[in-house]
Protein backbone atom coordinates (compact mmCIF):
# COMPACT_ATOMS: atom_id res chain seq x y z
CA UNK A 1 0.00 0.00 0.00
CA UNK A 2 1.54 3.75 -0.91
CA UNK A 3 1.89 6.14 1.45
CA UNK A 4 -1.04 8.00 -1.11
CA UNK A 5 -3.45 4.59 -0.43
CA UNK A 6 -3.03 5.01 3.33
CA UNK A 7 -3.83 8.80 3.38
CA UNK A 8 -6.83 8.23 1.20
CA UNK A 9 -8.02 5.50 3.17
CA UNK A 10 -7.27 7.51 6.68
CA UNK A 11 -9.32 10.47 4.81
CA UNK A 12 -11.97 8.45 4.08
CA UNK A 13 -12.02 7.19 8.01
CA UNK A 14 -12.44 11.01 9.14
CA UNK A 15 -14.78 11.95 7.05
CA UNK A 16 -17.29 9.09 8.17
CA UNK A 17 -16.12 9.67 11.48
CA UNK A 18 -17.03 13.09 10.92
CA UNK A 19 -20.77 12.18 9.63
CA UNK A 20 -21.60 9.91 12.02
CA UNK A 21 -20.48 13.05 14.53
CA UNK A 22 -22.68 15.56 12.79
CA UNK A 23 -25.90 12.91 12.79
CA UNK A 24 -25.24 12.59 16.53
CA UNK A 25 -25.31 15.97 17.12
CA UNK A 26 -28.56 16.86 15.13
CA UNK A 27 -30.23 13.80 16.95
CA UNK A 28 -29.44 15.68 20.42
CA UNK A 29 -30.38 19.12 19.08
CA UNK A 30 -33.31 18.16 18.00
CA UNK A 31 -34.50 15.11 20.10
CA UNK A 32 -32.80 16.20 23.79
CA UNK A 33 -33.06 13.80 26.53
CA UNK A 34 -34.84 11.19 24.08
CA UNK A 35 -31.41 11.33 21.81
CA UNK A 36 -29.74 9.29 24.92
CA UNK A 37 -31.35 6.57 23.84
CA UNK A 38 -30.52 7.03 20.45
CA UNK A 39 -27.03 6.74 21.72
CA UNK A 40 -27.61 3.90 23.32
CA UNK A 41 -26.97 5.02 26.77
CA UNK A 42 -29.64 5.21 29.46
CA UNK A 43 -30.89 7.86 31.41
CA UNK A 44 -30.21 6.19 34.58
CA UNK A 45 -26.20 6.16 34.05
CA UNK A 46 -26.83 10.16 35.25
CA UNK A 47 -28.28 9.02 38.27
CA UNK A 48 -26.07 9.24 41.44
CA UNK A 49 -25.05 5.85 42.74
CA UNK A 50 -22.46 4.63 45.45
CA UNK A 51 -19.06 2.84 44.65
CA UNK A 52 -18.55 -0.51 45.53
CA UNK A 53 -16.03 -2.81 46.49
CA UNK A 54 -16.20 -6.25 47.47
CA UNK A 55 -13.72 -8.69 48.95
CA UNK A 56 -13.74 -11.96 50.82
CA UNK A 57 -12.20 -14.35 52.57
CA UNK A 58 -12.47 -18.07 53.44
CA UNK A 59 -15.53 -16.98 56.24
CA UNK A 60 -16.89 -13.60 55.24
CA UNK A 61 -17.43 -11.39 52.79
CA UNK A 62 -16.57 -7.63 53.02
CA UNK A 63 -18.52 -4.83 51.13
CA UNK A 64 -17.51 -1.30 50.91
CA UNK A 65 -19.61 1.69 49.86
CA UNK A 66 -18.87 5.33 49.74
CA UNK A 67 -21.75 7.22 51.04
CA UNK A 68 -20.04 10.63 51.58
CA UNK A 69 -22.33 13.15 53.82
CA UNK A 70 -24.75 10.32 54.54
CA UNK A 71 -25.80 8.78 57.87
CA UNK A 72 -27.14 5.38 58.68
CA UNK A 73 -30.60 7.07 58.59
CA UNK A 74 -30.66 7.91 55.09
CA UNK A 75 -29.69 4.27 54.16
CA UNK A 76 -31.84 1.27 54.15
CA UNK A 77 -30.03 -1.85 53.69
CA UNK A 78 -31.72 -5.78 52.94
CA UNK A 79 -30.26 -8.91 52.62
CA UNK A 80 -32.43 -11.18 50.13
CA UNK A 81 -31.12 -14.65 49.87
CA UNK A 82 -27.56 -13.78 47.91
CA UNK A 83 -28.97 -10.50 46.91
CA UNK A 84 -27.59 -7.40 49.01
CA UNK A 85 -29.72 -4.22 48.50
CA UNK A 86 -28.81 -0.41 49.42
CA UNK A 87 -31.30 2.25 48.81
CA UNK A 88 -30.45 5.76 50.13
CA UNK A 89 -31.14 9.53 49.75
CA UNK A 90 -28.60 12.57 49.43
CA UNK A 91 -29.69 15.82 49.79
CA UNK A 92 -27.60 18.93 50.10
CA UNK A 93 -29.29 22.13 51.86
CA UNK A 94 -30.19 24.95 49.28
CA UNK A 95 -28.30 28.02 48.50
CA UNK A 96 -29.48 30.99 50.53
CA UNK A 97 -30.56 33.72 48.20
CA UNK A 98 -27.84 35.85 46.12
CA UNK A 99 -25.33 32.86 46.44
CA UNK A 100 -24.61 31.86 42.72
CA UNK A 101 -23.48 28.38 42.29
CA UNK A 102 -20.84 28.08 39.70
CA UNK A 103 -20.01 24.08 40.26
CA UNK A 104 -22.53 21.25 40.83
CA UNK A 105 -20.48 18.38 40.81
CA UNK A 106 -21.35 16.12 43.81
CA UNK A 107 -24.39 14.24 42.85
CA UNK A 108 -27.41 14.25 45.46
CA UNK A 109 -30.94 12.53 45.15
CA UNK A 110 -32.26 8.81 45.40
CA UNK A 111 -30.60 5.82 44.65
CA UNK A 112 -30.54 1.79 44.66
CA UNK A 113 -27.88 -0.57 44.20
CA UNK A 114 -28.76 -4.42 43.38
CA UNK A 115 -25.31 -6.37 44.73
CA UNK A 116 -25.29 -9.99 44.07
CA UNK A 117 -23.05 -12.19 46.51
CA UNK A 118 -20.45 -14.57 45.23
CA UNK A 119 -21.30 -16.67 47.33
CA UNK A 120 -24.36 -18.02 49.69
CA UNK A 121 -24.21 -16.15 52.75
CA UNK A 122 -25.81 -16.68 56.49
CA UNK A 123 -28.16 -13.97 57.01
CA UNK A 124 -27.81 -13.96 60.95
CA UNK A 125 -24.34 -12.99 60.44
CA UNK A 126 -24.34 -9.87 59.13
CA UNK A 127 -23.13 -6.55 60.51
CA UNK A 128 -22.86 -2.85 59.07
CA UNK A 129 -20.63 0.49 60.44
CA UNK A 130 -20.51 3.22 58.89
CA UNK A 131 -17.77 5.68 59.49
CA UNK A 132 -15.60 8.60 57.19
CA UNK A 133 -18.32 8.59 54.77
CA UNK A 134 -17.60 4.74 54.10
CA UNK A 135 -20.22 2.24 55.02
CA UNK A 136 -18.51 -1.33 56.02
CA UNK A 137 -20.31 -4.44 55.73
CA UNK A 138 -19.14 -8.30 56.94
CA UNK A 139 -21.32 -10.82 55.73
CA UNK A 140 -20.95 -14.62 56.96
CA UNK A 141 -20.70 -17.18 54.66
CA UNK A 142 -22.91 -19.89 54.19
CA UNK A 143 -21.37 -23.34 55.80
CA UNK A 144 -21.99 -24.42 52.36
CA UNK A 145 -19.74 -21.64 50.86
CA UNK A 146 -16.72 -21.87 52.95
CA UNK A 147 -13.93 -24.44 51.87
CA UNK A 148 -13.54 -27.70 53.18
CA UNK A 149 -10.36 -29.49 52.96
CA UNK A 150 -10.61 -33.05 51.60
CA UNK A 151 -8.65 -35.90 52.25
CA UNK A 152 -7.27 -38.42 49.60
CA UNK A 153 -6.65 -41.88 50.67
CA UNK A 154 -4.96 -44.59 48.54
CA UNK A 155 -6.28 -48.23 47.87
CA UNK A 156 -3.87 -49.57 50.16
CA UNK A 157 -4.93 -46.74 53.03
CA UNK A 158 -8.79 -47.70 52.35
CA UNK A 159 -7.62 -51.52 52.84
CA UNK A 160 -6.05 -50.74 56.16
CA UNK A 161 -8.63 -49.27 57.53
CA UNK A 162 -11.50 -51.49 56.49
CA UNK A 163 -8.98 -54.17 58.47
CA UNK A 164 -9.15 -52.17 61.31
CA UNK A 165 -12.34 -51.25 61.65
CA UNK A 166 -13.42 -55.30 61.18
CA UNK A 167 -14.48 -57.04 64.13
CA UNK A 168 -12.13 -59.87 64.99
Amino acid sequence: MTDSDQNSTFSGSIDKLRGEFDTLIEKALTQGEKALNVFGVKESLFTWSPSVDMTEDPENIFVEIDVPGMDASNLNLTLAGNILSIEGKREFPEQPEGITSHLCERKQGSFKRIIPMPSAVNPNEVSADISHGILHLTIGKAEISKPKQIVIQTKSEKKEEALQESPE
